[in-house]
């Protein structure tokens, strides 16, 4: 469906012409007679991600990748033990600078707050160079959490990391999920605003009986 909608107005393309292929790290690209984004430009890039009751697919006319997380660990949202275990994960697989990030907090739910700041952006970076989560996971930083200005995924914002070269963008949320798109931009992205070529497609799940 989100194909379709993306490929609506277009002349050049149908849905109906594409069909879905993975890569060995389970990358999900679009195919159509036999070949990739990558050989011909008119084919569009896709992400797929889910967390909770919710599947988001993106699709967009440049590379992309996409990561939503459910801001909790366990049951109960802002625990003591979600704190902890978000302080445990960040030093074993976050690089030194964004574990510095979220272990500098002194407040439970802002630990956990920077914590998926950090880690949707990661997963979205690796979901957007398709290597994936592997031994390179503390190798690069996304950022230390300053362009954030102190807001919160709720309001939304972005900012682009030239050592990737790369920009992150997270869409305003409802705050119990965070949300980040990393797509290719050259100039800065000053709002937290897709580009217009990128567009996502929001599922929810029906709960089973």
């Amino acid at each position: 469906m989100a194909v379709r909608r993306f490929t609506h107005d277009r002349q050049d393309l149908s849905a109906s012409s594409l069909t879905l292929g993975r890569t060995e790290k389970g990358r999900p690209y679009l195919i159509r007679n036999g070949k990739t984004a990558e050989e011909d430009s008119s084919i569009p890039d896709i992400s797929i991600t889910d967390s909770g009751s919710y599947w988001i697919v993106g699709v967009s006319d440049q590379r992309i990748g996409i990561d939503l997380q459910e801001n909790r660990i366990r049951k109960a949202p802002c625990s003591p033990d979600d704190a902890s275990r978000c302080r445990k994960l960040a030093s074993r697989y976050f690089h030194d600078s964004e574990s510095s990030y979220v272990l500098s907090s002194q407040k439970d739910a802002e630990t956990i707050r920077r914590f998926f700041q950090i880690w949707t952006a990661k997963e979205a970076y690796v979901k957007y160079t398709g290597t994936g989560i592997d031994g390179t996971f503390s190798s690069f930083a996304v950022n230390t959490g300053a362009p954030s200005n102190g807001r919160v995924p709720d309001d939304g914002f972005s900012y682009r990391n030239p050592e990737l070269g790369c920009s992150f963008i997270y869409p305003r949320t409802h705050g119990a999920h965070t949300l980040c798109v990393c797509v290719h931009q050259e100039e800065r992205i000053c709002e937290p605003v897709l580009p217009s070529e990128c567009h996502l497609h929001y599922l929810e799940r029906i709960p089973s009986l």
